[in-house]
């Protein structure tokens, strides 16, 4: 990273402001003619670029100060994902490029039997095909609600008098189905087929059961709700087994020595007030380790590099092509999360970027890097709609007082805001 120099954020830009006023002295006819002139400049522009498109990544340096709606940043293979056309060579799982090779299998590591299609009519209900098929997975969740206590038995029922419960002896099951997981089942060596000591972690076996596959039907992604369900259920088993491991392991984890539990004793003066501690170390995510290793490691980049020069916040669009192009019939992207989840493992759906430049912004750069205008439809529709459908708040306020951004008659957000034309910086750093 570069060493620490001050920025000049703080100035009014002036190209800005000349522009701004060289647009508004223009008349009807003027503004006209100018729009028409870009159209055709860009509409030459494009297909020049389309017929000498290049992928060299040194072509896009500095690509943000000067962004020019005549190109079509789109044939930049580095900013390509692609489809999920990886195959992996043990299991066929389909995965998007630059995805872990063990994501799907643990490298040939982890082999199951595939899923038995479901019998008829369950098969055509969960295909996507036809209004038969639409109503039942509209409504799956609520139809396995009423139907989930049809399907199990027990070795022994005991039923008392008229009472509404039951009470079970022994192993329950379903009359119909396929095991789930097992803690028993062992990792197989790519190499030799063999059986190894090592288990499968529930983990590893809903990788495996969750990915698409070449030639291979997987109806679970295809039970919208119930496929939500199902998914929230399994992680909560994955942590489970994760905090048991942690749990017993202790003595391996040397958790005598954090210094938590240390702070413990020399307060209290006695070792046997301190009860059974469990220690979450700094690789579970979410613990206070974890945490506090993250705000350590923010203050030690501030403190040596000083304040970063952009932050920028990345959202993914569950429109993308990508993403769409991936589902079953009658899908949409909220019926497969996991997809989403899947680019989010790459940094995708939801990023926050600090960037420390080793040429500074200059104050008549400001306007061409950050932009809170709505673009010209005509210069540039896709930007246009992009803008439109996903960067306006509200209507809130007067306008609609039921806003999810509401609070005590108020909007949480303080919209609406008085317009500033020009990019100033206040007094605590933040521009406007």
């Amino acid at each position: 990273m570069p060493p620490i120099r001050r920025s000049n954020l703080g100035r009014i830009t002036r190209n800005a402001t000349n522009q701004a006023n060289y647009r508004s002295n223009q008349s009807p006819q003027e503004r006209d003619d100018r729009n028409e002139r870009e159209r055709i400049r860009i509409s030459q522009t494009r297909e020049v670029r389309t017929r000498n498109s290049t992928n060299n990544r040194a072509n896009l340096n500095r690509a943000a100060f000067s962004y020019d709606v005549s190109i079509d940043y789109s044939n930049y293979q580095c900013v390509v994902i692609g489809s999920m056309n990886s195959v992996c060579s043990y299991c066929n799982a389909l995965k998007y490029k630059n995805e872990a090779n063990g994501l799907c299998c643990e490298n040939g590591k982890v082999i199951l039997i595939p899923l038995d299609p479901p019998p008829e009519p369950l098969y055509s209900l969960v295909s996507g095909i036809g209004t038969d098929s639409i109503h039942f997975l509209t409504n799956i969740q609520q139809y396995n609600n009423c139907f989930q206590m049809t399907s199990f038995g027990a070795t022994n029922v005991v039923r008392e008098s008229f009472m509404p419960t039951f009470k079970m002896q022994g192993q329950m099951y379903h009359r119909s189905g396929e095991d789930g997981y097992d803690f028993s089942i062992k990792m197989i060596n790519p190499i030799t087929g063999s059986e190894t000591n090592k288990k499968v972690s529930s983990m590893n076996y809903y990788s495996y059961r969750l990915m698409i596959r070449e030639n291979e039907d997987n109806h679970i992604l295809k039970c919208r709700r119930l496929y939500h369900k199902y998914v929230v259920d399994m992680y909560v088993k994955i942590e489970t087994e994760r905090l048991t491991f942690i749990r017993l392991n202790q003595t391996k984890l040397r958790s005598e020595e954090y210094i938590h539990l240390r702070d413990a004793i020399n307060t209290d003066g006695n070792a046997q007030n301190v009860g059974r501690m469990i220690i979450l170390p700094a690789t579970y995510i979410g613990s206070p380790r974890h945490m506090h290793e993250y705000a350590q490691d923010a203050m030690s980049y501030v403190r040596h590099y000083g304040t970063a020069d952009l932050f920028i916040t990345f959202t993914c669009y569950p429109q993308w092509i990508e993403i769409k192009q991936e589902l079953f019939p009658g899908q949409s992207p909220i019926d497969r999360h996991g997809i989403t989840a899947r680019w989010q493992k790459r940094g995708l759906p939801h990023a926050h970027i600090l960037i420390w430049l080793v040429e500074k912004i200059r104050p008549n750069e400001a306007d061409a890097v950050i932009s809170a205008e709505i673009p010209n439809v005509q210069l540039d529709p896709e930007l246009h709609e992009v803008v439109i459908k996903n960067l306006i708040h509200g209507p809130c306020g007067t306008l609609n007082q039921n806003s999810p951004c509401m609070m005590d008659g108020k909007c949480s957000k303080r919209y609406p805001r008085t317009l500033i034309s020009e990019t100033i910086t206040v007094n605590d750093g933040y521009p406007l």
